[in-house]
């Protein structure tokens, strides 16, 4: 993702909150008076493509359901949650702990809770912008993947009164994910087809990261998202890489991920889906990387629950 420059005051340098709706930043059209919505759904130029938007976007939403317990994560955020805090090394992130426990709250809403879990959302989404300068990788990562869930929640309720700052809400997620790309040296390449070594928590977060991009490029094809969120891939590439498969995603332990992963290291492929919505296989060889068609069910039989994601967002293009 570009980057967006980081907000201070002129004059002191103080770091602002992306709730303050006056933010000194020069991007046209998005901060006119009064304007904080910015999620505004995309309208398709075929019947097709619009049922494929709709149920693409219901699919997204279920994601709101199931942050709400550990076994039903969505499938860009792994059920093994990784920590580089000593003695918490396995412990869900508080910031996914948090989420957890406001998807659970969302689930559960009445018109008289609205207005107390809108709150609520917006104190989190500002504690994760005051704190994440602090934060490590493990935990840069669960913001974004928090901030995702809080989108979601917004487009499945619409614009009420209470939830009225999509515009704070998509620069917190640029900023972060610029801040994660900053200290990992950018890239959603990196790691995905190297190093034997590599050990099963690394490819976890990359494979994480990766898996969030995706989503987040799938949900610019769904709704408007202004300037304050632009996802752009390779040219000629809507979405690449494609995750991972199924057997590597949701390995039950490090040796039976390690024995999937060597078999994938020799494969040598990724796949992408391109501006028209085909298939391709990128594979690399002594000569550097070929690409050719592939076909959807040969690559959805190994694929987890993104692969329906996957095959609904590339029946946009073209």
């Amino acid at each position: 993702m570009p980057r967006i420059e980081d907000v201070y005051y002129p004059d002191n340098g103080r770091q602002l909150s992306p709730l303050s709706l006056d933010l000194p930043l020069s991007i046209p059209d998005l901060f006119s008076p009064g304007n904080s919505r910015s999620l505004v759904r995309r309208s398709m130029s075929k019947p097709l493509a619009q049922s494929s938007a709709d149920i693409l976007t219901r699919m997204f939403g279920s994601f709101t359901s199931m942050m709400a317990r550990k076994e039903t994560f969505p499938p860009f955020i792994h059920p093994r949650c990784f920590s580089n805090i000593p003695g918490k090394e396995h412990e869900i992130p508080e910031t996914l702990v948090n989420c957890m426990s406001l998807s659970r709250m969302f689930a559960e809403r009445t018109p008289g809770t609205s207005k107390l879990l809108w709150r609520t959302i917006r104190m989190e989404h500002e504690r994760l912008w005051f704190q994440h300068d602090s934060f490590d990788n493990w935990e840069l990562l669960a913001a974004v993947q928090a901030l995702v869930i809080y989108t979601l929640m917004r487009m499945v309720d619409g614009e009420t009164e209470h939830n009225d700052f999509d515009v704070p809400l998509l620069i917190s997620v640029n900023s972060i994910c610029q801040r994660l790309a900053d200290r990992i040296g950018g890239g959603e390449f990196k790691n995905i087809m190297i190093s034997e070594q590599q050990a099963w928590q690394d490819w976890v977060f990359y494979e994480s990261r990766r898996r969030f991009v995706v989503i987040a490029r799938m949900l610019n094809m769904l709704v408007e998202m202004g300037q304050a969120v632009t996802c752009s891939s390779l040219p000629g590439f809507a979405l690449v890489p494609l995750p991972s498969k199924k057997v590597l995603w949701e390995a039950p332990n490090e040796e039976v991920w390690q024995k999937e992963f060597e078999s994938t290291l020799r494969a040598r492929e990724i796949f992408g889906v391109t501006t028209e919505g085909r298939l391709v296989r990128l594979m690399q060889d002594m000569s550097g990387i070929t690409a050719t068609n592939a076909e959807w069910e040969d690559w959805y039989a190994g694929s987890d629950g993104f692969g329906s994601l996957v095959m609904l967002a590339a029946s946009l293009l073209g």
